[in-house]
């Protein structure tokens, strides 16, 4: 096992070895947000990041310290490393997911990479990778955030390539030259540089209304952080196969038996208890005072029900 930041799963003597599943990354990253701690000495000790001052045995004091984004590469394999991920199609993300439905340039195809983007922008300007977001039915290259490794099954994915210069064995990116786009911030003020600055990103066009864009002769374009490119092995196969979409008739009272609700953690559960409304994982709300202004009605129908995507309707 070896430790190290996880910037270095771009490095071209660590990407490698991540791609053809000779390492991977371990299963630390919930820990402590994904950070670890580390004892310094006095005398090499920056204040600044010092979290807590113990004394040794000898009577010595030391210095702990918290560093962000530290993983275990490993080849040592662990079971999440073997869990499926629970995802929608492309089509129920755009339905029901808030997060894609505002941010246009998900499922963007990248201008100088032949793969789509997977990302959102949120509130305060940050752009967001999330495996939630990834489709499981699109059998094309998708450039997802590095933290992707966290949680990638190779029984399910394949890592086909990393942001690189085209000139790099296996490149997948295509080569275009943006030194003479300007940059500007998103008041219109020029920003003092180029797209010559992409150099090795994924670059989307458009402006995301959110960071600095550079534009030449009217087109604009911005970039994405660092990305991995990633295929579904079986992207004709739903997340959870096993389950049948049945339609079935349950009255209302039925529904809200044994109703729990849990907001910290996004779960709904009804019908005695044995009805997963909203799984953790799903990004969807249901706005459930239709359910209960139409109490009157004696019954109604409920389908379409999987861990994949679901919608409720009643007559």
């Amino acid at each position: 096992m070896i430790i190290g930041n996880m910037n270095a799963i771009t490095y071209k003597e660590v990407f490698p070895l991540l791609k053809e599943n000779k390492i991977w990354l371990g299963n630390n990253y919930k820990v402590n947000g994904g950070a670890m701690f580390f004892e310094i000495p006095e005398d090499i000790a920056n204040l600044e990041q010092v979290r807590e001052v113990k004394t040794d045995e000898s009577g010595k004091k030391v210095y702990v310290t918290r560093v962000q984004g530290v993983r275990w590469f490993t080849n040592l394999d662990h079971g999440r490393r073997h869990e499926p991920l629970q995802l929608m199609t492309m089509e129920g993300n755009k339905r029901y997911n808030k997060k894609v439905q505002k941010n246009p340039n998900c499922y963007k195809k990248y201008d100088n990479y032949d793969a789509i983007d997977i990302s959102v922008v949120d509130e305060k300007g940050n752009r967001r990778g999330s495996v939630n977001y990834i489709p499981i039915d699109y059998d094309g290259v998708m450039g997802v955030p590095i933290t992707f490794l966290h949680k990638y099954n190779p029984d399910q994915f394949e890592i086909v390539g990393v942001v690189s210069a085209p000139k790099n064995p296996g490149s997948l990116n295509l080569g275009k030259d943006y030194s003479k786009f300007i940059g500007y911030k998103q008041n219109g003020q020029k920003n003092g540089r180029t797209g010559s600055t992409f150099g090795r990103n994924a670059v989307l066009l458009g402006d995301d209304g959110k960071h600095d864009y550079y534009e030449k002769d009217g087109v604009r374009v911005h970039s994405a952080s660092a990305r991995i490119f990633i295929r579904n092995k079986h992207p004709e196969e739903r997340s959870n196969p096993m389950m049948d979409i049945n339609l079935h008739e349950i009255t209302i009272r039925d529904l809200f038996d044994k109703y729990y609700e849990d907001d910290e953690n996004g779960i709904v559960t009804g019908y005695h208890g044995q009805l997963n409304m909203r799984p953790v994982y799903q990004l969807v709300n249901i706005d459930f005072s239709i359910i209960t202004n139409a109490l009157q009605l004696t019954k109604f129908r409920t389908m379409l029900l999987t861990f994949n995507e679901y919608s409720i309707r009643y007559s």
